[in-house]
């Protein structure tokens, strides 16, 4: 089951759930100023082995997470929309999961991009 958390205009963050227990946290960002993406997962995320994403963006994948950062034209030149996807399983979980998360990422991203009214 899936429960919106946080809204507001320019954020959004949801849960997963299974069993009553959240598995997998959703948040997006839109309006955001540019900065290095991949710097600032490999700063706090660097016992979780972060490397470059092949999904669209500024994409970094780690155990038991991924972020990306978009243009988003639709909202202004220096508009940008990210996406942060976090696994709440154990690290062993995060590890083995990382192939599916990446993919669950690609597909999500254009849905989330229109969403946020980046795109038109």
């Amino acid at each position: 089951m899936g429960k919106e958390q946080d809204r507001d205009e320019k954020f959004v963050r949801c849960a997963i759930f299974v069993d009553k227990d959240a598995v997998l946290m959703i948040s997006e960002y839109r309006d955001h100023h540019r900065f290095d993406i991949a710097e600032y997962k490999k700063e706090r995320h660097v016992t979780e082995d972060p490397v470059d994403s092949k999904v669209p963006g500024e994409s970094v994948i780690y155990d038991g997470g991924f972020v990306s950062m978009n243009p988003c034209p639709a909202r202004g030149e220096k508009s940008n929309y990210i996406l942060d996807i976090t696994l709440t399983r154990s690290p062993e979980d995060g590890k083995r999961l990382r192939k599916e998360l990446e993919a669950f990422a690609a597909s999500y991203l254009p849905e989330g991009l229109k969403a946020m009214g980046c795109v038109k």
